[in-house]
């Protein structure tokens, strides 16, 4: 699934909202999204989602309210703690991931640019530039962003996390280890 070039005019999650809900997310991209507010990519209300292979790229919020994500209390009561594998955050607006005070962000074997973010709990956080291609047809049935020539994410994620294909349907690994992100090189190593 690629979520590309969507608004949210009023409130937050231009791409995707979460309202006490518990998405489990697999081989997605997000590029191209905005919020008028919060979660230029998604926004979280109380809500635990799981992300495996998820590239986000190109989306913005304000400033201070997340570019790809945000995470926020539902009802002044319920927390948002998503749980983040093998994913790429990268190029969001002034920050990648936002998360209110009592809720918490879990990412595992991730490119995340700027680092763990604020209320993060994090393991094997790559920083260097993934060198992500344009949104394109790169082959399967939905665009996607290629990893270019000297991506960070290249044979950087956790196989005992791996998906089985990447978002084109590519198998997983082509190298040593499976790519972080929805999309999995297949050429001779870069």
């Amino acid at each position: 699934v690629t979520f590309s070039n969507n608004q949210a005019l009023q409130g937050g999650g231009g791409g995707m909202f979460n309202f006490e809900s518990h998405a489990v997310l697999t081989n997605v991209t997000f590029s191209g999204n905005s919020a008028y507010v919060r979660g230029g990519a998604m926004l979280n209300e109380g809500s635990d989602p799981v992300y495996n292979h998820v590239t986000f790229s190109g989306n913005t919020a304000p400033a201070g309210t997340g570019g790809a994500i945000r995470n926020i209390y539902a009802l002044g009561v319920t927390p948002s703690n998503p749980v983040i594998r093998n994913s790429i955050f990268w190029g969001n607006g002034s920050e990648e991931i936002v998360t209110d005070a009592g809720s918490t962000v879990t990412i595992y074997d991730s490119v995340v640019l700027g680092g763990c973010p604020g209320l993060g709990s994090c393991a094997n956080i790559v920083t260097t530039d993934p060198n992500l291609g344009a949104l394109a047809n790169n082959g399967g049935f939905t665009q996607t962003r290629a990893l270019g020539v000297g991506s960070s994410a290249l044979d950087a994620g956790n196989n005992g996390t791996c998906a089985s294909t990447d978002q084109r349907g590519v198998t997983r690994p082509q190298g040593s280890a499976c790519d972080m992100g929805a999309y999995e090189y297949e050429g001779a190593p870069m």
